[in-house]
């Protein structure tokens, strides 16, 4: 099954399209060369694969009761937006991964921060999935803007309007601690697109609209 959802964390505009984009592999929040970096505007889309550990976005072994992650066994996009746009992102893992006898499936998590951290040296091992965070002692914390805490579906399915900026997703798996069964790393897959943001009548029309038909049902 997928977990869909769509949040407003910033007004936006409407703007023209762009071209698509690549990822590029970068070096910075997540240190260990496993930080995906790129620039998108609106109507850009981009796609990246790799693997992830299954307790990397919520360190189960660490922190039962929730709110850390490891920063070196999760995954880390940093998106840059060149203009205000609506953000989809989508992760998956991958069905056709064999799930070995005491181990987990990957349920596809992250946190979206606000900025980035430019800063690769003395990393922390953890980061605060649910709040700010600091990855090293030179840098500005990254500022929590939102999560998706998935431990039942093995996809997600996201949409946030955000205005033009830096952003930085902490991507991991959030599974269920179980006694006797082990964290491994498995495949993901994710992909980004970016959309115009509706102008404030196109969303009223919209909400009448809506409006409109629940009436006639009744």
């Amino acid at each position: 099954m997928k977990l869909n959802i769509f949040l407003f964390l910033a007004a936006a505009s409407l703007s023209a399209n762009a071209a698509t984009v690549d990822t590029t592999l970068g070096s910075y929040a997540g240190g260990n060369s496993n930080t995906w970096q790129t620039t998108m505007g609106v109507g850009d889309d981009t796609s990246f694969s790799s693997q992830v550990s299954t307790w990397g976005w919520e360190a189960l072994d660490l922190n039962s009761s929730g709110g850390t992650g490891w920063r070196h066994t999760s995954q880390w996009l940093e998106l840059t937006l060149t203009e205000d746009a609506i953000v989809t992102i989508n992760i998956s893992n991958d069905p056709t991964e064999t799930i070995a006898v005491g181990t987990q499936e990957l349920f596809p998590s992250f946190t979206i921060y606000s900025g980035f951290n430019n800063e690769n040296a003395t990393q922390a091992h953890t980061y605060n999935n649910r709040a700010d965070t600091t990855l090293s002692g030179a840098a500005d914390p990254l500022i929590y803007l939102n999560h998706v805490a998935n431990s039942t579906e093995d996809s997600i399915n996201v949409s946030y309007s955000l205005a033009a900026g830096d952003y930085t997703f902490a991507i991991g798996g959030f599974a269920e601690e179980v006694e006797g069964v082990d964290s491994v790393n498995r495949t993901y897959f994710a992909s980004v697109t970016t959309t115009a943001v509706p102008e404030p009548s196109s969303l009223l029309l919209l909400g009448l609209s809506s409006l409109g038909l629940l009436r006639r049902r009744r």
